[in-house]
Formats: structure tokens, sequence, C-alpha cells
């Protein structure tokens, strides 16, 4: 163990494990000391903003998952090592759509993003998406919440006790048709 870290042997088991024991992995690489910042000075240095860091960060955490629980990592080299490749990789992917769909340039961009017109939007969006989950109504927004964190059908049928992974498919589809309707309905109001 590296201070109150887990080893990464005892890391990617939990992850495997599944469960609270893979909530509690997750939290541990969440909070790893350095993880955070080296992932920002490089987003930083290549053009981003530290929200871009932030998101690049938390859809690293969820590759890194997915990739443990599918058995792509192998192990030949430390969790944080190929946790910052995988950052580092989505970041170039992240850019070169960005490229693929503005005529913006990438400073351009940044200084949209500060302004006041642009955060006012993106909050009114927040709190749309925010409202439009509270109508969905507890299992929904459950269900949803596990489904974006990437989890299988396998555990959101344990977590929710669905009967099997089919059945939690099939509510996971009715619950985001729901929440689509329920966006179109408020969007159109």
């Amino acid at each position: 163990m590296s201070g109150n870290h887990l080893t990464d042997e005892a890391l990617t088991g939990a992850i495997r494990k599944g469960g609270q024991a893979r909530e509690a992995a997750l939290k541990d690489i969440y909070l790893r000391a350095g993880l955070r910042e080296t992932v920002l000075k490089y987003i930083l240095e290549h053009g981003g903003s530290r929200q871009d860091a932030q998101d690049v960060f938390q859809e690293a955490l969820l590759i890194l998952d997915k990739s443990i629980r599918e058995g792509r990592f192998e192990g030949r080299s430390m969790v944080s090592t190929y946790f910052v490749g995988i950052a580092k990789w989505h970041w170039v992917t992240v850019r070169r759509q960005r490229s693929r769909f503005t005529t913006y340039e990438a400073t351009e961009q940044e200084s949209l993003a500060d302004e006041p017109d642009v955060q006012v939007i993106q909050e009114e969006e927040r709190t749309i998406l925010q409202n439009a989950l509270n109508q969905l109504g507890g299992r929904c927004k459950e269900l949803l919440t596990y489904y974006q964190l990437d989890y299988s059908m396998q555990e959101i049928a344990q977590k929710m006790q669905y009967e099997n992974p089919d059945v939690a498919k099939k509510e996971a589809y009715r619950c985001r048709n729901r929440l689509r309707d329920i966006l179109t309905t408020n969007i159109i109001d």
C-alpha cells in the first residue's frame, strides 16, 4: 500500500468483484493524490480548461473501471500509470472530435466557455436535466445512475433486485425513453 490506498492487485480484484468493493476501489482511485493534478496539468498544457480536465478525469475513471472488469487491464503497468494513459488518450479523442465539429479556434472556445451567457445556459441545462430526473422517480433515477456509471446489466439486476439482466436491460430502455419524453416535453413547453 502507498499511503492509505489499496495496492493495485487489491484494487483490480475489488473492481472485478463488484458491488461495494468496486465502489470503494473506484473511490480510492478518485481520491488518489497526484492523479487529478497530473491529468489537470496535461489537459491545461494541451489546450483544455479546468472543466475539460474534470470531465476527462471522470470519463477516464469510467473507462478504467470497464477495462478492468472486462479484463483488458493486464497489470503490465501500475493502475495509476494506466489511468493517466487513458486520460491522455481520451483528451486526444475529445480534441479530435471538437475540431471536426467546430470552426472555432481553441482559444475562442475557451473564451466562449467563460462568457456569462454560456455559463447561464449550461446551468439551465443542468437544472432541466435534474428536474427531469426528479420527475422520473426513484427507481428509474437509481437505475439510470448505475447505467451512466457503466455498471453491467448483471450488476444492475443484482443491485435493483430484478430477476435477471434482461429485465434490467428492458427497464433501462424504458427509463431512458421516459427521461427523453420528459425532456422533450419540458423543452417544448
